[in-house]
């Protein structure tokens, strides 16, 4: 099947608006390009190679942009001409032009181009105190006997390389220390779920709406042999889940975010955990203020780049 690649070109702070919109069209499967999170990784990843490819050195000077892939079919093409609508909107309703640009472009490409050609940018590295994404077409010499989590994302978000992810990351480093009981809300290319397993959880429940991220999904979880543990299901936020668990991570967006609140109380038990990522400078504050209002107790406000991350605790 052919493809259209749509890049919307913004600016950090157009990051989360522009993703409400896609959200609001029903498209949740998108790629976040941010120029700071590529040129930290040429840096930290300098010593791997002798010449750094010239289109990789290019894309960091890119403004931050947002990928989406839809059929080259005419239902395909209605749903391109409602981005185009919504995203003119965005930008008439944005007057201090905040969001960056806004342009939009439009290239065809083939299923191999869409999932191979990120691939040259994505080697092993390492988060938190013990932890290693490898992809799996890479090796890894593990002489200090690291947990390695092997991840071939395909389609779906969660390479490990963004901000976001190595927060989520880290705190369920710090967290499951004794068997803990975990739900991955939008659980991506199942990369937090697998962790959370190969951290010690006894039990590990991964959601998500895209069914192309629940295969994804499943498919890391016998990468990494951790079936026993872990169950991807396919739903959206926690409607299809009954127990209580002891963690709840999300590494969403503000707005999934504070619509995902007021259900956590019923899935999280008490004196567990609600961490929830994916959250910009401007919303932390109104994300903090859903905690609360949802009888949530914030704990701890992270941050790394621009990206925050809420540790909240079910006190009642």
């Amino acid at each position: 099947m052919n493809w259209n690649e749509l890049t919307i070109y913004t600016s950090k702070e157009g990051i989360e608006p522009v993703t409400g919109v896609l959200l609001d069209l029903g498209i949740t499967g998108f790629i976040i390009d941010d120029p700071d999170e590529m040129k930290q990784f040429i840096e930290e990843n300098s010593d791997m190679w002798d010449l750094v490819d010239e289109d990789l050195s290019a894309s960091a000077d890119t403004p931050p942009n947002i990928k989406i892939y839809v059929s080259d079919t005419p239902q395909g093409k209605d749903l391109i001409h409602s981005i185009y609508a919504q995203i003119r909107e965005l930008s008439a309703r944005d007057e201090q032009k905040q969001f960056g640009t806004l342009q939009i472009e439009v290239e065809n490409v083939h299923d191999e181009d869409w999932e191979n050609n990120w691939k040259q940018y994505f080697k092993p590295f390492e988060v938190g105190r013990n932890l290693v994404i490898k992809p799996t077409w890479e090796e890894y010499n593990n002489t200090l006997g690291k947990t390695i989590i092997q991840i071939d994302p395909g389609n779906s978000f969660g390479s490990g390389l963004h901000e976001t992810t190595q927060m989520c990351l880290v705190a369920l480093e710090r967290f499951i220390l004794n068997g803990e009981t975990v739900i991955d809300v939008g659980c991506g290319s199942g990369i937090l779920s697998v962790a959370a397993a190969l951290l010690g959880s006894r039990s590990v429940i991964g959601i998500d709406i895209d069914e192309t991220a629940v295969i994804t999904a499943r498919n890391s979880v016998i990468t990494n042999e951790t079936q026993d543990r872990v169950t991807i299901i396919h739903g959206d936020l926690t409607d299809k889940i009954n127990d209580r668990s002891d963690i709840v991570i999300a590494n969403l967006f503000a707005n999934v975010i504070k619509r995902l609140l007021p259900d956590i109380k019923r899935v999280l038990k008490p004196n567990g955990l609600f961490i929830s990522s994916g959250i910009i400078t401007d919303t932390v504050e109104e994300v903090q203020e859903a905690y609360r209002e949802n009888h949530i107790h914030v704990l701890e406000t992270l941050q790394m780049g621009d990206w925050y991350l809420i540790i909240g605790k079910n006190e009642d």
